[in-house]
């Protein structure tokens, strides 16, 4: 009754008993195939997933690495824009003098008291870029923020004469510390 239908071809002589093992090698072989193929196409999909997933690890590092530079760079402009606005040098004075200055290229102006240009010419003071203006500073605090960005800091006299050049021929002629261009 519950006889296979290999068994019932053999017993009726249709299939003999050695073509029966063959068949039911054949089929073991065939499933064992089956699942190697299966084993290999699992093994590339978790090959891929583990690339995607480096991948995927590389741009997060990338990422992370860009926002930590973008933020220490916010950072360093909010100190220096602190320092510069606990220490600028305002001047409301009725008679201003105008000084004139090479940044970014071109020549930009800045207005001061008298007593403030002769601090700026001597050294005392310097010109620091205040986001997209000019502000006067002492220059301890110049230090500080060329310590951050060396760039913001615009004008930086060091007050100290250097001996002339003895090949200049204009050596003879000395520039007066007040001459306004």
């Amino acid at each position: 009754m519950a006889n296979s239908l290999q068994d019932q071809l053999r017993n009726s002589g249709l299939v003999s008993a050695k073509q029966a093992h063959n068949a039911k090698a054949e089929k073991r072989k065939q499933k064992r195939r089956q699942r190697a193929g299966v084993a290999d196409e699992d093994a590339a999909r978790r090959a891929a997933i583990e690339q995607q997933k480096a991948e995927k690890t590389a741009r997060d590092r990338e990422l992370n690495a860009a926002r930590d530079a973008e933020s220490r760079a916010n950072a360093l402009a909010a100190q220096i824009r602190e320092l510069v606005t606990l220490n600028r040098i305002d001047d409301d004075v009725p008679d201003p003098v105008r000084h004139h200055f090479e940044a970014d290229g071109r020549v930009q102006s800045l207005y001061m008291s008298a007593e403030a240009h002769r601090a700026l010419i001597a050294g005392r003071l310097a010109i620091v870029r205040d986001g997209g203006a000019f502000a006067l500073v002492p220059t301890a605090v110049a230090d500080k923020i060329a310590e951050r960005d060396a760039t913001a800091v615009v004008v930086r006299n060091t007050g100290t004469d250097t001996p002339p050049d003895e090949t200049d021929p204009y050596s003879e002629y000395k520039i007066p510390d007040d001459l306004m261009w």
